[in-house]
């Protein structure tokens, strides 16, 4: 039985064998990355690299595809790693607990990415892979801010310079514009956040889950030649 013949009835084989060739990376496999690497694989992506340098914590379970009971204090690109061999056991993940500032270069000179997924949280590092990967012509979708919202239907794809409400997605934009970056596909939502009460961000199973899937959506149809990123 093959696990992907929904997916050929919907996209064609000719898309599905360049989902097999194609390589993708995932930096931040949290509440949007895991979902997003997560739903790569059921896709039949060939090669999954994923990165992120924290383990499972309790406080996850309420939002992230990997985390459970069992999985508290294991590193999560483990754990993204068994649950995408029972998918697709063909799969091939790259892992990487390295904490990336800087330092792209690890990965991209060495793999031939075809596109890659920005879920990270720390705004520095975030702004360093956009721009990175724009000086290198790598198709990148980013993950603006998913706390303190309660509606995953108000997210949307779209340009950095046309959000509105999201302060990550201002700063972002504002360093994107001072450093000539004319344009960047990105997940936000049009939901006001809601007020900061606590030191700890607010945040559901809803709304990064829907992020994470509306970036994996976008890549699979930039690599089917429906999209570009």
């Amino acid at each position: 039985m093959d696990f992907l013949q929904r997916t050929r009835v919907l996209y064609g084989d000719e898309a599905v064998q360049k989902f097999a060739g194609a390589t993708v990376a995932v930096f931040g496999i949290g509440g949007v990355g895991s979902y997003a690497a997560l739903s790569l694989i059921r896709c039949g992506i060939g090669t999954l690299i994923a990165a992120d340098r924290d383990v499972v914590d309790v406080t996850n379970m309420n939002r992230q595809a990997v985390a459970d009971i069992n999985t508290v204090g294991e590193a999560k690109t483990d754990v993204i790693e068994r649950m995408a061999a029972l998918i697709n056991p063909d799969a091939n993940v790259i892992k990487y607990t390295h904490s990336f500032s800087n330092d792209f270069e690890l990965v991209f000179d060495k793999y031939n990415v075809d596109a890659v997924a920005d879920c990270i949280d720390d705004v520095q590092a975030k702004l360093n892979l956009i721009c990175f990967c724009k000086k290198r012509n790598i198709p990148i979708i980013s993950s603006m801010g998913t706390a303190l919202r309660k509606r995953p239907d108000l997210l949307e794809i779209t340009d950095i310079y046309k959000t509105a409400y999201d302060p990550l997605a201002r700063v972002v934009r504002k360093e994107l514009k001072n450093r000539g970056i004319k344009n960047l596909t990105v997940v936000c939502s049009k939901e006001e956040p809601q007020k900061k009460l606590h030191d700890e961000l607010g945040s559901s199973a809803f709304v990064p889950a829907a992020a994470g899937l509306c970036i994996s959506s976008a890549i699979i149809r930039h690599i089917a030649s429906e999209f570009c990123l």
